[in-house]
């Protein structure tokens, strides 16, 4: 045993308060025999404070000796014999001779006789049998040693915290230094029925808990001025109690003193002592977050001083469950959001967007959407008839609101803009940084459909309505969706610079070439050509009445030609300088012939150029590597098409950040087209069935290639694995996650499959897994709003995602 902690949690540390006297052998051996110990004084546990009530001078006297008592004065005091039945005044004597507890191994028959004269051979056995049975109970760890380290812990405990039998072992271990296979559970079990027997614990589900009086159990007590008590709980005033017993109103102030200092450890008041003195609660209130009695909630108002801030303004830092904290919002006319803000119901364009997270994660129509709101305003008692919703005044929020999203029709889904990093939000800019022209917002989406499934776009209709309620750009106008204007000009305008520029043509050629690049479809632009334009019809062609050019206006277009490649568009803002009907004149193949260029699609090329694709295809492999500047040309989608299909193909490889390698490059160093492909398909061997996987996986199962060697960044092997069309990919700008499937897959429903295998999971311990398992660096913020996109539920208070909310609250409760 610890011997420098013995004299306090030893119970035969209580006999050294015999040494100065002012206590007798019978008080003493009493606190012993139920086990006190001169700590359980020190920091007045429970049982201390119960033994106060019924012996408090006792008490106050242990208490005004208990510091100084020290180990030393334990180690000698020959009153720990007592405990073995030798009396006061036997112990006084051999004081008196100047002998301690340390002396009575050493003392004989024969030394006793010299001190004393006399022989008490006997008497001297009883001394030494008394010295070694203290000694085997002091030098044994025992239960009785045990004893005061379950004391110490369940003295600590607060309500609702447990211990379970391992644990304790583990605590009694490390307490003596000793392996715990040497400690006694049969002992420690022993304690723990003694310890039940007088209440000073329970146990629930093989796990053991101090217990502590409730309030119910304390106020049907009997103890003194306990009328005063009930009374001041049913908020009599001191006066209406004084009258009522004839007293002065100071006098029932001093008793309810009294009586309120009197009162043991409570269960309910150790609970809630710190959000009910920080907090402004109001009686029902208190009583519906709690579920607790109305005697629960006045008790505690009387022994405990009412905080005064606000509840509801500071609803998001309160430590409750998520229903405690809907009541509080509740009870103040608010209620909590998807984004656990606290808003009020005055706000309905916040109250729809709160319902639209609930029933609008998938499409739902104008009409549904009036039932389900109106539906749960009357099951959760709202009484609230300015919340009640019709198609009027849903169809104005849904114009209004930053969180919904219109598909075709009259429908409707849950989509936070506020959730876009600015990253994306840069990017879905960029994508109307378009040459002037009408376009059709179903190309903008198909074009970049990888993008628009990562940040939740489902449609380009859905894009329309996101760019017009968000996207206010001043050289764009979105006209009838899915359609928008770039540079200022009208549908006619557009197609008649387009015949001009086309013509001759025939109307298939020319409809399939406007769709191709302008995204708008060709039966409804033939249709409205054919009702609107038939005079530019000749049959089946469209044919165009040009401008005549004299030698001078030849001349000029040479000069100013200097380029191989240009975009209509632009080419027709440098021409107004030499003649301001530029366009019509001179950007259409009669006049561009006389100078060896021609119209190819959006561009104006070099003659000697048959194809625009053949063009963007030599510029891109003709170097050893290339470097995509990002140019308005190298942001077409003709571009953007050719440099997919040529890395698609492996013609290309990229190597970094709009930097490529081409397969001349490569060859001249030995690496072949067949060699990536053989590193490809060598990679897909390693890769695991129906899980997700990146290059660092690949490696820790063991996967090694040659192609290595060369020593690229992983983008270079990453962009390899993404060509083969037995993979989907997720790109984000650490890396890129593969999965083998032929469906699409994305960023949430990669999180979704880790979710799942444990039903939750901590944000934080997420990002370790993602970063341990795969070498990926997530954005948490971008996770937990995506997540809202979906049945996974993100927990604020304890930082976690679960599965769904029904997880959530199983978890919780």
């Amino acid at each position: 045993m610890n011997k420098t902690s013995t004299s306090l949690h030893h119970p035969y540390g209580m006999y050294t308060l015999l040494e100065d006297g002012g206590f007798t052998l019978p008080s003493i051996q009493k606190l012993v025999n139920e086990d006190f110990t001169l700590y359980d004084f020190k920091v007045e546990n429970e049982n201390v404070i119960n033994l106060k009530v019924s012996r408090p001078s006792l008490v106050e006297k242990v208490n005004k000796r208990i510091n100084e008592i020290d180990e030393e004065i334990f180690i000698k005091t020959l009153y720990k014999l007592a405990s073995k039945g030798i009396s006061i005044r036997y112990i006084n004597n051999l004081r008196e001779l100047g002998l301690n507890y340390l002396d009575i191994p050493t003392l004989s028959d024969q030394s006793l006789f010299m001190l004393t004269g006399a022989s008490k051979n006997s008497m001297l056995l009883k001394v030494k049998k008394a010295y070694e049975l203290v000694e085997e109970e002091l030098n044994n760890i025992s239960t009785t040693s045990y004893s005061y380290v379950l004391n110490e812990l369940f003295g600590k405990l607060r309500p609702k915290e447990f211990l379970t039998l391992m644990i304790l072992k583990e605590k009694i271990s490390k307490h003596f230094k000793i392996p715990i296979a040497e400690v006694s559970e049969n002992e420690i079990l022993e304690l723990l029925e003694k310890m039940l027997e007088k209440q000073l614990i329970f146990i629930q589900d093989l796990r053991y808990a101090k217990k502590y009086k409730r309030v119910e159990e304390y106020i049907k007590e009997s103890f003194i001025d306990k009328d005063i008590l009930i009374a001041r709980m049913n908020y009599m005033t001191l006066q209406e109690i004084g009258d009522v017993f004839e007293l002065s109103r100071e006098r029932i102030r001093q008793k309810e003193k009294k009586v309120l200092n009197n009162v043991p450890e409570i269960e309910e008041v150790i609970i809630y002592e710190k959000v009910f003195t920080e907090y402004a609660w109001e009686e029902n209130l208190f009583i519906d977050v709690f579920n607790e009695t109305q005697n629960v909630y006045r008790f505690i108002n009387l022994v405990l001083k009412k905080g005064k801030k606000s509840l509801v303004d500071n609803l998001n830092i309160l430590n409750l469950k998520r229903v405690q904290k809907e009541k509080i919002a509740k009870f103040y006319n608010s209620f909590i959001n998807f984004e656990n803000n606290v808003i009020s119901y005055n706000s309905k364009l916040d109250f729809f967007d709160h319902l639209s997270f609930l029933y609008g994660q998938k499409y739902i129509s104008e009409n549904e959407f009036v039932e389900k709101a109106n539906d749960y305003i009357f099951e959760t008692d709202l009484n609230n008839e300015n919340l009640l919703f019709d198609m009027t005044s849903v169809r104005g929020v849904v114009d209004r609101s930053n969180k919904v999203i219109r598909t075709r029709g009259n429908s409707f889904r849950f989509f936070n803009f506020e959730s876009l990093d600015r990253n994306s939000l840069e990017q879905l800019k960029s994508f109307l940084e378009l040459p002037t022209g009408i376009y059709s917002m179903l190309k903008i989406y198909n074009d970049n459909e990888e993008f628009m499934r990562e940040i939740g776009i489902q449609s380009g209709y859905e894009l329309h309505n996101l760019y017009k309620k968000n996207f206010k750009l001043e050289n764009v106008e979105y006209t009838r969706m899915p359609e928008f204007a770039v540079g200022k000009i009208t549908k006619d305008e557009f197609l008649n610079n387009l015949f001009f520029e086309q013509a001759p043509i025939g109307l298939d050629d020319f409809t399939k070439f406007v769709e191709e690049n302008y995204g708008l479809k060709q039966t409804s632009l033939r249709a409205l050509i054919q009702t609107d334009y038939i005079h530019y019809l000749d049959g089946l062609q469209i044919r165009v009445d040009y401008l005549p050019l004299n030698n001078k206006d030849v001349e000029e277009l040479k000069n100013l030609l200097t380029k191989e490649i240009y975009l209509i568009d632009e080419l027709a803002k440098i021409g107004k300088v030499i003649d301001k009907n530029f366009h019509n004149k001179f950007l259409n193949n009669y006049a561009l012939l006389k100078v060896d260029y021609h119209i190819k699609g959006q561009f104006v090329l070099k003659r000697q150029f048959q194809s625009i694709d053949s063009y963007f295809s030599n510029l891109i492999r003709k170097e050893d590597y290339f470097v995509n500047e990002r140019t308005n040309i190298n942001r077409t989608s003709s571009f953007t098409r050719t440099l997919y299909d040529l890395e698609r193909s492996l013609q290309i490889v990229k190597i970094e950040k709009d930097v490529y390698i081409t397969k001349q490059k490569l060859e001249s160093a030995f690496i072949s087209k067949q060699k990536l492909l053989d590193f490809r398909n060598q990679a897909l061997l390693f890769a695991p069935e129906n899980d997700y996987f990146t290059i660092h996986t690949l490696k820790k199962r063991g996967f090694i290639h040659d192609l290595e060697q060369v020593g690229f960044e992983d983008i270079f092997y990453e962009r390899i694995i993404w060509t083969d069309s037995r993979v989907k990919t997720i790109h984000l700008a650490g890396g890129s996650i593969f999965l083998k499937t032929d469906v699409d897959i994305s960023l949430i429903g990669f999180i979704q499959s880790i979710v799942e295998k444990c039903g939750s999971i901590n944000i934080y311990l997420l990002q370790d897994e993602i970063i341990e398992k795969y070498n990926l660096q997530i954005d948490l913020s971008k996770v937990i709003s995506l997540s809202k996109e979906t049945n996974m539920y993100y927990s604020e208070e304890l930082n976690k995602l679960f599965i769904d909310k029904e997880t959530f609250y199983e978890e919780i409760y």
